[in-house]
């Protein structure tokens, strides 16, 4: 009864008292949601509804919602009050208009770098997918699985029949000859649609907060969230860590309901969100080890058992079987292809850890000391690790909330700062937690400054209300500036032409399409360097069209050699040997400098080429970005030189 009472007493009273980081307000067992007088059970919320709730909803509802309302139709009167609700309901607009700014922030400079690929995953992601518009969906690619691809094929088969029906594609070959020619379209559709998940996850953000949290939480954690560098600027392009990090956060909604309620469609709905986001990169399956941490916790609320019979273990196995049926419905191939699915996880496993880079430190290292600072601004950062001590002074059920909170962003960062990859698009998925965990901080801090205020200022007749939300307005510019001014940077960085473009167009205006050039690469790539079209990659694009594409190989063909066209011969580091297949331009770019294992070589051919070549043309970044290592994407220095002709 002491621990019921508890529970029951009056939500204003529990609001005065409630600290987001100590006590936030929790969910209650069913029993005591009954109790609760004035409180109305999610489960019965159709039958306990307030009378004057009721009245409301009929005035507004149409005449025959209203009719059924007065049947006594309980699932749509539950609906009708819900709808008015929800339309009222200030902190989700807050959270709608936030989401909104995030869109425009990831939109910006969307189109970067087009028709031209400056981005290394982007062509892995859509090259696949315009594939499977040939029937064939086994994407033959098992680095990370195929929701990511069957996402891009669906926006791409989209595009198509929206230009099949303004007649901008009259068949499938000419969709085909339009990608090998100018992917600009294939390309920005893909790039919206990341865009749009990378905002959508702002409002799934304020979701997870409001229910581990506060509403104001969830709504700070959305602004702080929506201007992260990190994801501002990955969600620019086509890769799978945004959405991977947008199912991750929707599986959390879920997996707290599974906590608050234990409903088996609470269950089913985790599951699914689960396999979502394993089916678009593995490492969501580390989301199982929170939903049983939240089913224990269920269970111990409910039946003050820290073990489940073997009876509750049910839902369990419910969402388990959710979460597998919706992976293999998400990314078939990786099941029915296994043999070559399991061969691609192993070869990514070792490439990422300490086989594949054995002489990197381990991520944990550079993401504490930079990457992550960085991804969301260092007093974000600085208060989340506050956020960390928080829960050790947790105490009862909010510390079992709080572990269970942190429990997928801890490990999360364990399995990634393992490797000795530090990307910083694998640190997208712990941005939310991040925004979370720091704004909880800063929320405690100001209800803590009117007694701090008292004591510096006794005489002062300021209202202890307003004390509060000024220092929390203080505390959201610190935190949210330095990201914002970091995130609008690289915007603007988008925004003007990338040195390889500039290269390129100087390049077709003043060099005779008759000379052998030869362009430095990056391994086998050319993102990193202009893109000028040669006879040998024009060879390779061509391989790559489908046997059997005869139509769409001419078309490609006729398409390049009425532009700029430059015979070329495979790139090394022996100048002699380019000066001996008659090459005239040598193309470098500073991205790819150092890069080959065989510094002293290199250093020998550019000593060679200073001597014997000049300088004609080189193009620099116009927007200086300092930090250019964290982005996606960075301008390279290009420089041209002009060898002198070899006399025979």
């Amino acid at each position: 009864m002491k621990r019921a009472s508890r529970r029951a007493a009056p939500a204003a009273l529990r609001d005065r008292q409630v600290q987001p980081l100590v006590r936030a307000a929790r969910p209650k067992p069913i029993g005591a949601q009954v109790a609760h007088a004035g409180a109305v059970s999610p489960v019965n919320r159709s039958n306990t509804a307030r009378p004057g709730a009721a009245a409301l909803s009929m005035a507004a509802a149409p005449v025959a919602l209203e009719k059924a309302v007065k049947r006594n139709v309980p699932t749509l009167h539950a609906r009708a009050v819900g709808l008015v609700r929800g339309l009222s309901d200030r902190w989700l607009l807050a959270a709608l208009a936030i989401t909104l700014g995030a869109l425009g922030l990831r939109l910006v400079g969307i189109g970067f770098g087009l028709p031209a690929h400056f981005h290394w995953d982007e062509p892995t992601i859509i090259n696949r997918a315009i594939r499977m518009g040939g029937g064939d969906f086994n994407p033959h690619f098992f680095y990370y699985p195929g929701l990511s691809f069957y996402i891009t094929f669906a926006s791409e088969a989209a595009l198509y029949l929206v230009g099949h029906l303004l007649h901008v594609y009259t068949s499938a070959n000419a969709f085909a000859a339009a990608y090998f020619t100018d992917s600009t379209p294939f390309y920005l559709v893909g790039r919206v649609v990341g865009a749009l998940i990378g905002a959508a996850t702002c409002l799934v953000c304020y979701l997870v907060g409001k229910r581990f949290f506060s509403p104001l939480i969830g709504v700070l954690a959305a602004v702080l969230l929506a201007v992260s560098p990190v994801g501002v600027a990955n969600a620019h392009f086509i890769t799978n860590d945004v959405p991977m990090a947008f199912f991750a956060l929707l599986a959390y909604v879920w997996i707290w309901q599974v906590y608050a309620q234990g409903r088996q469609r609470d269950y089913v709905l985790a599951g699914l969100a689960i396999g979502l986001g394993i089916a678009t990169k593995y490492l969501p399956a580390i989301l199982l080890v929170s939903l049983v941490l939240a089913h224990v916790l269920h269970v111990h609320r409910e039946a003050h058992r820290w073990v489940p019979r073997w009876d509750e273990l049910k839902p369990l196995a419910l969402a388990a079987g959710a979460a597998l049926l919706t992976f293999f419905a998400a990314s078939p191939y990786s099941f029915l292809d296994w043999h070559d699915a399991l061969h691609d996880y192993t070869t990514q496993a070792q490439l990422s850890s300490a086989a594949g880079v054995p002489n990197a430190p381990l991520n944990v290292v550079p993401y504490l000391s930079g990457t992550l600072p960085w991804s969301i601004g260092w007093p974000a950062y600085v208060g989340a690790l506050v956020g960390l001590v928080a829960v050790v002074r947790a105490r009862g059920e909010r510390r079992w909330e709080l572990l269970f909170f942190i429990s997928f962003p801890l490990l999360f960062f364990l399995m990634i700062g393992s490797a000795r990859q530090p990307w910083a698009r694998w640190l997208v998925t712990l941005q939310p937690f991040l925004a979370l965990g720091a704004v909880a901080v800063s929320w405690w801090c100001a209800q803590q400054a009117p007694a701090l205020w008292q004591r510096l200022m006794p005489r002062s007749t300021v209202r202890r209300s307003a004390v509060t939300w000024g220092a929390l307005g203080a505390l959201m510019l610190c935190l949210v500036v330095p990201p914002a001014v970091t995130s609008l940077h690289f915007d603007s960085y988008l925004l003007h032409a990338d040195p390889r473009t500039q290269a390129t167009q100087w390049f077709e205006q003043h060099v005779p399409t008759t000379t052998t050039v030869a362009i430095q690469p990056l391994f086998d790539r050319y993102f990193f360097t202009a893109p000028i079209m040669t006879t040998g990659q024009l060879a390779q694009l061509e391989h790559d069209i489908p046997a059997g594409k005869t139509d769409v190989v001419r078309a490609v063909d006729a398409y390049y050699h009425a532009r700029p066209l430059y015979p070329d011969v495979p790139f090394v580091y022996d100048l002699a040997a380019l000066r001996a297949q008659g090459v005239r331009y040598i193309v470098l770019s500073s991205a790819t400098t150092h890069n080959t294992g065989d510094v002293a070589a290199e250093d020998r051919f550019y000593a060679a080429l200073r001597n014997a070549g000049t300088v004609v043309a080189r193009f620099a970044p116009a927007v200086d970005l300092s930090d250019a290592s964290f982005f996606p994407v960075s301008s390279p220095t290009i420089t041209v030189y002009v060898l002198p002709a070899v006399v025979r």
